[in-house]
């Protein structure tokens, strides 16, 4: 799953409730340690509202922030979609779920294959226009296996996070690593193995 960052509404209501547990005579730095959901920059932000000193994370916390970062930038690499060439012209396609891609260019490229026929769509910034079953089919296939190369990626790091980094100074390690780091050793094979069995998959897609 990927964290949405607070919106200013909702880092009034945090200050709103800490306020209230503040007055009560609760040691909201505690409470605040407990919200995995919040990033180190957010927590210090409302504690500094109060003056009160910041949190220093464990590792067991610094390293579900970094999946849930991770976790961010896996999903905005499956909806930022693929660059396609469409007769002649280099066409982007974004994938998002939110705004309904992913559930559009699916159904489409059923209908195009069910019905033999051509299918409205557009590109990012364009306007619509009818995409043949094989444009579509190329399409659809093409955002499939970019979400399933991400999401891939995204797992084998996740674990590489969880099983490598067990004490408290490997802390600097875990804040080091990025979304795009090679994987290497077990997490690079098994990285391999699925995307051969997904490739399969999109082979089989490519021929219904």
């Amino acid at each position: 799953r990927c964290r949405i960052m607070l919106t200013n509404a909702q880092k009034n209501v945090l200050i709103h409730a800490a306020r209230i547990r503040l007055d009560q005579g609760e040691d909201i730095r505690e409470v605040f340690r407990s919200y995995a959901n919040l990033s180190d920059e957010e927590k210090q932000e409302i504690l500094s509202y109060f003056s009160l000193a910041p949190i220093e994370s464990g590792l067991e916390e610094i390293k579900s922030q970094k999946i849930l970062e991770l976790s961010a930038a896996c999903r905005k690499a499956i909806e930022a979609g693929v660059t396609l060439e469409i007769d002649g012209i280099s066409q982007r396609f974004p994938y998002s779920l939110s705004d309904g891609d992913q559930n559009n260019i699916a159904a489409l490229f059923y209908i195009s294959r069910a019905t033999g026929l051509p299918q409205p769509y557009h590109c990012q910034g364009g306007s619509c226009r009818l995409y043949s079953p094989d444009q579509l089919a190329a399409l659809y296939i093409a955002e499939e296996a970019n979400k399933a190369a991400q999401e891939t990626y995204f797992n084998q790091l996740k674990l590489f996070i969880l099983e490598t980094f067990t004490k408290e100074e490997d802390i600097p390690q875990v804040k080091a690593v990025s979304y795009g780091d090679p994987l290497t050793g077990k997490y690079l094979d098994n990285y391999n193995s699925i995307a051969a069995q997904n490739q399969e998959t999109i082979q089989v897609l490519s021929n219904l």
